[in-house]
């Protein structure tokens, strides 16, 4: 993001500036780790809950 702001301002071409997201990379970072996250915990639940269900019958 630095990389792209720096390019942006130093080629006199602001709209590279806009490219960076202003912080919303990061925010879509944090939410897809979250997204992730969740659902890696939802299949292990799942998980757990058919080696119980298999080991009863």
């Amino acid at each position: 993001m630095a990389l792209v702001w720096q390019y942006g301002e130093k080629s006199g071409n602001e709209s590279w500036k806009g490219l960076s997201g202003h912080g919303l990379v990061a925010l879509q970072v944090a939410l897809t780790v979250m997204g992730n996250a969740t659902m890696c915990f939802t299949a292990f639940r799942i998980y757990n809950s058919s080696e119980r269900t298999s080991k009863i019958m």
